[in-house]
């Protein structure tokens, strides 16, 4: 295990899942992304750098939250955008084009 994976793992203490099912409003062109679940409380120890260069082939990372609200980090654009996660279908769907980070 890298050391920069190391560190993000132990500062979120995360599991992420890959997942083949596409995130709606996100171009979907890889066809895998990750989605990690954690507390909202937990987000502000997000380092998207680490994490895009960890997960540097999948085409989004999404942050789904206790409430299934979510937000979807897009690697080609690299913004942040709203999202929401059914927990049944297990479908992650972006609420906005607008993104809400633009690196």
């Amino acid at each position: 295990m890298g050391k920069s994976r190391q560190i993000a793992s132990v500062v979120l203490d995360y599991t992420p899942m890959y997942t083949d099912i596409p995130i709606t409003g996100v171009d979907n062109s890889i066809g895998q992304n990750v989605i990690i679940f954690m507390k909202k409380s937990d987000f502000e120890n997000v380092d998207i750098n680490t994490l895009t260069e960890i997960y540097k082939q999948k085409d989004a990372i999404a942050f789904v939250f206790e409430d299934n609200s979510a937000l979807v980090f897009e690697e080609k654009s690299r913004t942040l955008h709203f999202a929401e996660y059914d927990n049944v279908t297990m479908f992650v769907k972006v609420k906005t084009d607008k993104a809400i980070l633009d690196e």
